[in-house]
């Protein structure tokens, strides 16, 4: 904190044992508590640049809680050592950015979280400043990585969930789809094999009519069980609903794969609202029209229409 190669005068107070100010010219000025000529205790330090610290100090040094002010209009509130921000802290950007986790000599080291100011947030470990190994990002539109990361970007194994529901896994580099993966499309089809730059240099494979029905059938269905989509939760519903009906066995059918969630009897129960759908669509009315049934809410509602 301080710059012995300045002019540095006492300027009001005790700065040997009391409370003082002590000035540098031109580089800053330090109000508070002193204890054997140096600065120990509480204290501001104002700064000839803009910024500005108020906390705990020892030994001519931020050590201990408190609050670094930089001239942009960002802060810093947490721990120091050294004058640097040491264990855990918070820091505000200008921007409206925000992270929350710790730090080692002045920069993010270890667990924490990222907030954007647009509603994204990064969970991971940094070193360096920047997110290293496993982490998740939740966007705010929806989406949500979950994987490895370098350099903040997406590195190595990992899974990218899209509000669609449509979703990739398999291998990133510098946050694209690069290596082995698997690109699962909202529609059902999918794409396997190598990647480059986001590109699907493997087999495009499409579903039929009646699978990308039975796509867009869980999806309505699990909205209508209340969840939310775009969700994984949602993602996960409408796998189990349109992949596991004709599959399931009686010895399944109470297991709970989904936190909570009796995927057993949900699909038992969607299963047999689709069949019931179906043989009701074939019914025709004495009026020769054809009636046509589909979901309402948790209902099926019925209704006669002409050719």
């Amino acid at each position: 904190m301080w710059n012995t190669f300045a002019v540095a005068e006492c300027i009001k107070g005790n700065c040997v044992n009391g409370i003082g100010t002590f000035e540098m010219k031109g580089v800053y000025t330090y109000t508070g508590q002193f204890k054997n000529g140096k600065a120990d205790g509480r204290g501001e330090v104002v700064h000839s640049n803009g910024n500005r610290y108020v906390g705990e100090v020892k030994e001519d040094k931020y050590n201990g809680q408190g609050i670094f002010y930089y001239a942009d209009g960002g802060k810093h509130e947490g721990q120091f050592k050294d004058d640097r921000s040491n264990g855990q802290g918070t820091r505000y950007y200008a921007n409206g950015d925000k992270f929350i986790g710790e730090y080692k000599n002045g920069v993010a080291e270890g667990q924490g979280t990222f907030y954007f100011k647009d509603g994204d947030i990064l969970v991971a470990k940094f070193k360096n400043n920047k997110a290293e190994g496993q982490g998740t990002v939740t966007y705010a539109n929806g989406n949500k990585y979950i994987g490895e990361f370098k350099n903040s970007e997406f590195n190595g194994q990992g899974t990218l969930y899209y509000a669609d529901g449509s979703k990739y896994i398999g291998e990133f580099k510098n946050s694209e789809f690069n290596g082995q993966g698997t690109l699962y499309y909202a529609n059902g089809d999918y794409c396997t094999g190598k990647f480059n730059n986001d590109k699907c240099l493997g087999k495009i494979v499409k579903l039929d009519t009646d699978k990308r029905n039975k796509i867009a059938e869980a999806k309505l269905a699990c909205e209508d069980l209340g969840f939310t989509p775009g969700t994984e939760k949602f993602a996960e519903c409408a796998l189990k609903l349109s992949t596991e009906g004709s599959e399931r066995t009686s010895s399944n059918r109470s297991s709970d794969g989904g936190g909570g969630v009796n995927w057993g009897g949900v699909v038992d129960t969607v299963e047999r609202q689709r069949q019931e759908i179906e043989r009701l669509n074939r019914e025709r009315s004495n009026n020769g029209n054809t009636r046509v049934c589909s979901y309402v809410g948790n209902s099926i509602v019925c209704k006669d229409r002409g050719y």
